[in-house]
């Protein structure tokens, strides 16, 4: 099942590859790692996820042995992520081989069950078909924008979501003044993501009011130097990029003190637009 794609499995290898390497860890983890962890735990993986987990989901995410699901999982981190916070039973589809292999060593290192990470095309009729309403909830993070057929794309997220399941779908912000920065650090990112899907009303667009009640539409973040971190950068790019990182870990501290809700998010330099919205029940519709 094509969905029009504007990657093929060598992009996500090489992503892979990189996630790797970010994610290995060598021996006791330093000072700066522990004075995070004691400090700043809500923050390290950045302001963006503090805001989507922590405040925002948080909200509105019931807690339980409900089962979760990511599509293009690999890592595995964002399921971790919701199944220390949220208390829910982790599952992960993903194509690529180094993808499955990673998702489930870092699962393993978590004590979770790496059978549950799904080795399979998330389009493929027989996943499809096999998992359709499994699901309480379903989500992916920098997935969709990938895609031009964005009605198939989430809709192929609905078939797998129980009635009264959750939609959790984030894409990275390119527009604006992040556009300018990823020109200059990662030209060749432009043409693997599709621009229109990182507005709110192009969004809301595409999932369906007579399927879901929308509960948060927004952008989060007040700027993030992550968003343009990625591969294939010059060696004085890396060097000021790797730069412009370590500042930021002081910009999401300082954000994480001081505005724990939210502080100046908008289109202009966001990082991140999420979605989270709950499917109707057939009663409902």
């Amino acid at each position: 099942m094509s969905k029009k794609k504007l990657t093929e499995k060598d992009y996500w290898e090489v992503e892979v590859e990189s996630a790797d390497k970010a994610t290995t860890s060598s021996g006791r983890p330093g000072l700066k790692a522990r004075l995070t962890d004691r400090f700043f735990d809500g923050v390290k993986d950045g302001y963006p996820k503090y805001l989507m987990y922590d405040v925002h989901c948080r909200r509105h995410l019931p807690k339980g042995s409900l089962k979760a699901l990511e599509v293009g999982s690999s890592p595995g981190n964002e399921l971790i992520a919701v199944h220390r916070k949220f208390g829910y039973i982790p599952y992960g589809v993903e194509y690529t081989d180094s993808g499955v292999e990673l998702n489930r060593r870092n699962f393993k290192a978590h004590g979770l069950d790496p059978s549950q990470v799904i080795h399979s095309d998330f389009f493929a009729e027989e996943f499809q078909t096999e998992y359709r309403k499994q699901f309480d909830l379903v989500m992916s993070h920098g997935f969709i924008e990938h895609f031009t057929d964005l009605d198939a794309v989430i809709g192929a997220h609905t078939n797998l979501l129980k009635p009264g399941g959750y939609l959790l779908l984030t894409v990275p912000n390119f527009r604006w003044l992040n556009y300018l920065l990823i020109r200059f650090f990662s030209p060749h990112a432009i043409e693997a993501h599709n621009l229109s899907i990182m507005k709110k009303s192009t969004m809301l667009k595409h999932v369906p009011a007579d399927q879901y009640d929308v509960l948060v539409c927004r952008f989060l973040g007040t700027f993030n130097c992550g968003i343009i971190y990625g591969p294939k950068k010059s060696r004085i790019k890396s060097w000021l990029m790797n730069g412009l990182m370590r500042f930021q870990e002081l910009i999401d501290a300082g954000l994480y003190t001081f505005f724990k809700k939210g502080f100046i998010e908008s289109s202009m330099f966001s990082p991140k637009l999420m979605l989270l919205a709950r499917k109707k029940s057939p009663a409902s519709d």
